[in-house]
């Protein structure tokens, strides 16, 4: 564990302490500690042992065992899967894994959703519940090294498909920065592209909460991308919703979209971009609220 602290080097290169934990019902989550103050004794999630079947439901007791606490963040895992979005601390869980190597966790139904078991609707379920969770990728290799991705290495040998990245908006390369941002849900998940893409409504950027002074007054989202390919698409979705298809054709787009309709408190968007060699990225959404005043 003290090799975290070993390797932190702010501006740099940045570490944190963490594990995974959880249960094979409520499902599994990656805790991250904001600096080095955590707790010994922490079981990584793991098959429940022979013959007890599901009785050891390590995710609530996760959840309340850190509970209050500003320094630690639980991550929502292959959310597709192993997972009851009854059992969700939204304080703790600003954000979700929509992707790793066990594939896409956005929605049913898609090409990278096929695999294993399938427990849930994934992130679309838990917006669908009005959860305010923003979205990150992830690798689940267990082997250990960041960004890895070599098919036939660990236990990639047996998973379709590849490891994804968190891309991060922080104002700095230091666990604080990175933490507050994820914390924020200034964040996003690609496919293992270096894809950076960028949204905002009315300069505020994704997973962001914006008050609209009137329901009938238009929203213009805006929205760049730049690519390791060419765009295929680039997909505005409100409330679960595909609204909007852009096809750039070019590695680098701009683009602004305007919603007309009545906004209603609650209303989200979020931003799926596709490229031509089949990596994606999807945004953080942003919610917006009416003011009351």
């Amino acid at each position: 564990m003290d090799h975290a602290d070993e390797m932190y080097e702010p501006g740099r290169f940045v570490t944190f302490y963490a594990s995974e934990v959880g249960d094979d019902v409520n499902g599994h989550r990656n805790l991250i500690f904001a600096g080095s103050d955590r707790p010994e004794g922490i079981r990584a999630a793991s098959p429940n042992k022979k013959g007890d079947g599901f009785k050891q439901l390590e995710t609530p007791r996760m959840q309340q065992r850190f509970a209050g606490r500003d320094d630690v963040i639980l991550i929502p895992h292959h959310v597709k899967m192993w997972a009851d979005w009854d059992c969700h601390a939204p304080e703790l869980e600003p954000v979700m894994e929509i992707y790793s190597i066990w594939g896409s966790g956005e929605r049913p139904g898609t090409d990278l959703w096929e695999i294993l078991r399938e427990g849930t609707g994934g992130a679309q379920e838990a917006w669908a519940r009005r959860y305010r969770i923003g979205v990150i990728a992830g690798s689940d290799t267990h082997a250990g090294l960041p960004g890895r991705s070599i098919p036939g290495c660990d236990r990639d040998d047996f998973m379709p498909y590849k490891a994804g990245y968190a891309a991060v908006w922080a104002e700095e390369l230091t666990r604080e920065g990175i933490f507050r941002a994820l914390k924020r849900r200034h964040c996003y998940g690609t496919t293992g592209a270096r894809i950076i893409l960028e949204t905002s409504l009315r300069d505020h950027p994704m997973g962001s909460e914006v008050l609209w002074p009137k329901p009938t007054e238009p929203r213009e989202l805006n929205i760049e991308v730049w690519g390791t390919d060419d765009l295929d698409s680039v997909t505005i979705v409100k409330n679960n919703e595909d609204v909007e298809v852009f096809r750039p054709r070019a590695p680098w787009a701009r683009m602004t979209w305007t919603d007309r309709e009545r906004t209603q408190s609650g209303d989200y968007y979020y931003v799926r971009v596709i490229q031509a060699d089949g990596n994606r990225a999807w945004s953080s959404p942003i919610w917006v609220d009416i003011s009351r005043t």
